[in-house]
């Protein structure tokens, strides 16, 4: 069946994960239940710094984030941000200004959204944030609608900061193998590149200066011609 149907490897796990938990309880990932970073973890991510890092859970709620990744990102420990990074990235306009390719970065956290849907498909907190964000981000039910999945392994990036411009970066997702359900997400330059010595000197000057104010519109750069745009 599953030839017949051309499914890739993770399409397969999905379709398999469907069928195991259709019939299953309900379990509520918003729950006290829902993993959370042991304070070893909170540690190491401040120990990276100054290589930006976030550490989220299965619905993309940002458990732990070190300065950098405040800097490159924004400050998911606000309240007037909150945790969770599809609503961020869909009702936030900052992460507009963050992704130039934004398009691209929203309908993947989308399919990867699906993938947990597939592990948990009774889940009340999962439902509630797929409920919500439909019925606020024409977008967001647009990609939802497109039934795609994607698992965030690495590649590349191309993000935007108003003190440096835009910069390609790597990123490579870890999954810490005493914590299920938790990703970790490492951001670094290629050596030599420009976008080595922005990332080098966006954390020299956010050591020196408060982050700008959130949601300040600032036009994005083009690409450097000897960096790569994400694909």
């Amino acid at each position: 069946m599953r030839e017949a149907l051309h499914l890739d490897p993770l399409e397969r796990r999905h379709l398999f994960d469907l069928v195991r938990t259709a019939s299953g309880p309900a379990v509520d990932l918003g729950s006290a239940e829902r993993p959370r970073a042991r304070p070893a973890l909170r540690m190491m991510l401040d120990a990276l710094d100054p290589v930006p890092a976030v550490l989220h859970g299965p619905c993309l709620d940002v458990v732990a984030i070190n300065r950098m990744g405040k800097v490159l990102l924004d400050d998911f420990t606000a309240p007037d941000v909150g945790r969770n990074m599809l609503r961020w990235m869909f009702l936030n306009p900052k992460a507009r200004q963050v992704y130039p390719d934004w398009a691209t970065i929203a309908e993947q956290m989308v399919a990867i959204l699906r993938v947990t849907a597939g592990q948990g498909m009774h889940d009340p907190y999962l439902g509630r944030l797929v409920d919500d964000l439909g019925g606020r981000s024409p977008e967001f039910a647009r990609f939802w609608a497109d039934y795609r999945v994607y698992q965030h392994t690495h590649g590349t990036k191309r993000m935007h900061h108003p003190q440096v411009g835009i910069m390609t970066l790597n990123y490579e997702s870890l999954v810490p193998p005493t914590d299920p359900g938790m990703w970790l997400i490492l951001y670094s330059a290629a050596t030599g590149s420009p976008s080595e010595d922005k990332l080098r000197s966006l954390s020299e000057w956010a050591a020196t200066h408060d982050p700008p104010p959130r949601g300040r519109a600032t036009p994005a750069e083009p690409p450097h011609a000897n960096e790569q745009s994400a694909p």
